[in-house]
């Protein structure tokens, strides 16, 4: 996904948010659910099953407990990063729960190129959002299940539901 206008400065709050699933039969060691560009900014990495998010070239939650990934089952993924506030931080949810939080200047702006989704991944990606602003996690929990009109989603700046009636519609 290009993403020109969908960048954020270094002080903007976002979240990025999808749904996605890795074929059971899937053999690759190693996928990326999402990444700028190709320099590990910022990246959602499945290694070995186990997700790993790496930041500015750090792997985040190395000092963690392992974040299990279950292949052939759709999970849906938010990073969001909360700039404004008495403690900035992002906060990594997998299927409606945090299981990994940091300090925001840990992750960067979503800035660069290209946003790749799914690269050497065998499964599916769907329902692709890109909110600019502060977001809570009980919203986002919330609107899991629905699905967003972007022309009344207040700071939703890109939306990528992947199915062809969307693009036939709106694009």
């Amino acid at each position: 996904i290009p993403l020109g206008s969908l960048s954020t400065s270094p002080s903007d709050s976002y979240l990025l948010e999808m749904w996605a699933r890795t074929d059971a039969e899937a053999t690759a060691d190693s996928v990326q659910i999402f990444g700028i560009d190709d320099d590990k900014s910022l990246d959602l990495n499945i290694i070995t099953g186990q997700l790993q998010l790496v930041a500015k070239g750090v792997t985040l939650n190395s000092q963690y407990t392992p974040l299990t990934w279950t292949p052939g089952q759709w999970h849906h993924v938010a990073l969001n990063v909360l700039r404004s506030g008495t403690t900035p931080a992002f906060n990594l949810i997998l299927d409606g729960t945090s299981v990994l939080s940091a300090d925001a200047d840990k992750v960067p702006a979503m800035s660069g190129i290209y946003l790749n989704l799914g690269r050497h991944m065998q499964g599916a990606i769907d329902e692709v959002r890109l909110w600019h602003g502060t977001h809570v996690q009980d919203d986002i929990v919330e609107n899991i299940y629905n699905r967003m009109d972007p022309k009344a989603a207040s700071g939703l700046v890109g939306y990528y539901p992947m199915e062809n009636t969307y693009y036939d519609d709106y694009h």
